[in-house]
């Protein structure tokens, strides 16, 4: 690997091992951490951890010394609806006609996320003590709920 790259690779490595990526015998832990967090805040830090782990390291430590922490997250989540949903799904189902790419639901439902996301932080909303059939529920109740306002936003652009 060239000598330029091995820093990039070193960070996603310890963006990945943080994540728990490498846990013999759970090859799915990081759904059921993701179910099970306490938070919206803990759900998206458990969910997809080899896309969290290049969104932390090429995203949003970049953003953050410039946009402070709560910037440099929502245009995280942007950067993850645009570049690893909405593009990918216009390509395949569109082509290379970038004027059907419009209306960018993933992108808004992803931003969506990250304000709730961080209100709820700021309000210290956490609902750790509840069994796990609850977190799962009460985490899945809000990402549907933000791709369902996400797509009533983008329907009426």
């Amino acid at each position: 690997m060239p000598a330029d790259h091995r820093p990039l690779s070193r960070s996603l490595a310890r963006a990945l091992r943080a994540r728990g990526i490498a846990r013999p015998g759970r090859p799915f832990g990081w759904f059921v951490d993701a179910m099970g967090a306490a938070s919206l805040r803990q759900f998206w830090q458990h969910w997809n951890p080899l896309y969290g782990a290049l969104l932390q390291t090429l995203v949003y430590r970049p953003l953050r010394p410039r946009l402070g922490r709560q910037g440099s997250l929502l245009l995280t989540f942007a950067a993850s609806g645009w570049l690893l949903h909405d593009l990918p799904i216009n390509l395949l189902v569109h082509g290379a006609t970038p004027s059907l790419w419009w209306p960018p639901i993933c992108t808004v439902s992803f931003v969506l996320c990250g304000l709730l996301a961080q209100i709820g932080e700021a309000l210290n909303l956490h609902y750790g003590a509840w069994p796990f059939p609850g977190r799962a529920a009460v985490n899945i109740a809000q990402i549907l709920a933000c791709s369902a306002a996400g797509s009533a936003i983008c329907m009426r652009i």
